[in-house]
């Protein structure tokens, strides 16, 4: 029995592709997030150090 769900190629295509296409920028602007997140804590661990030494 095929369990997968039915897509109709005119229609079903073409709200796939949009939802992946918004799926795939929203996941680019949280990478790009979080690579700032990282930056400002690598800043933050490296000024610590020289704080301390």
């Amino acid at each position: 029995m095929d369990t997968q769900p039915k897509i109709l190629k005119s229609v079903g295509h073409t709200k796939l592709s949009e939802n992946t296409a918004e799926e795939y920028e929203s996941l680019i602007q949280q990478e790009d997030e979080h690579m700032e997140r990282l930056k400002t804590c690598t800043k933050l661990i490296w000024d610590a150090l020289a704080i301390i030494s």
